[in-house]
């Protein structure tokens, strides 16, 4: 059930296990006992994920609160996109309590963050925004804004295809890496701030040697109707010139390359496990 939970017949009886939303629709939610709804609100609080189990006859018989550790370079990685002027949005399914306890740490005010939503809407919001953009039109002077949408869920996919560049993680579902434009290979966020520098730098350099050739072509063309310039020295002009592109183009293969990827070695080493279940209770 997207955006809700599973449900199941196992040995001849219903299974639901789902986050509140689900539970809510299927009025469980109220029956719960008070002091587990206190333990519940202790979780949101610590940025957990809520679920709760269902069996049968029996009614709601257990909640669990499963967190997914922050990546430890998201906030730098937010920080460096707030400098190369890139608006960001956390769209999270998550209830609000869960969501403001993770994305205000790393840099998010509470209204970049949109909670609670469904696969649809997080789709909607692409969907407008990338309308939105679209409507504005380009000219000389303003530049056309894309929507950029990184998700590593199977809830993500539809977002991802709608999205101008969909960015799948490595190690995200299969459904979310066939849907986006590109997947990085792994799961360091850094890999995403490398990978928009790189493009930026890719558009620079073609820029660069599409302008250094034609100027180099005019200046041949000049002195050769002049008569001052012959065969040979525009032969030697032509390979130079290529030499010089050439050249200026593999540039691209240092610089910050070596950077990003120390810092991702470096975030690698303290990584841990990305889903820690913390608490299981029964009642």
């Amino acid at each position: 059930m997207a955006g809700e939970g599973v449900e199941a017949i196992i040995n001849g009886m219903k299974v639901n296990v789902g986050n509140e939303r689900l539970f809510r629709r299927l009025d469980m939610f109220d029956s719960l006992p008070e002091s587990e709804k206190a333990k519940v609100q202790g979780w949101e609080l610590m940025g957990a994920t809520i679920g709760f189990m269902s069996i049968g006859d029996h009614g709601t018989v257990c909640s669990y609160c499963a967190a997914d550790a922050v990546r430890p370079e998201s906030k730098q990685v937010l920080a460096e996109f707030r400098k190369m002027g890139i608006n960001i949005i956390m769209l999270t399914g998550d209830n609000r309590k869960t969501a403001i306890a993770i994305g205000t740490p790393i840099g998010l005010t509470e209204d970049m963050i949109k909670s609670g939503l469904l696969p649809a809407e997080k789709l909607d919001i692409v969907c407008k925004t990338t309308e939105e953009f679209e409507a504005r039109g380009t000219s000389i002077f303003v530049k056309q804004k894309t929507v950029l949408m990184c998700g590593d869920g199977v809830n993500d996919a539809p977002a991802l295809a709608a999205a101008n560049i969909g960015v799948a993680m490595g190690h995200g579902a299969a459904l979310a890496m066939s849907t986006a434009d590109v997947c990085l290979l792994d799961s360091s966020l850094f890999k995403l701030v490398y990978a928009l520098r790189m493009g930026k730098a890719v558009k620079a350099k073609i820029v660069q040697n599409v302008t250094f050739s034609i100027v180099v072509k005019i200046i041949v063309v000049v002195f050769a109707l002049l008569g001052r310039l012959d065969l040979l020295w525009a032969i030697v002009s032509d390979i130079v010139g290529m030499v010089i592109v050439t050249t200026n183009g593999m540039l691209l293969l240092t610089g910050n390359k070596t950077i990003e990827k120390k810092k991702a070695n470096k975030t690698n080493e303290k990584k841990k496990a990305e889903i820690n279940i913390t608490k299981i209770t029964s009642f």
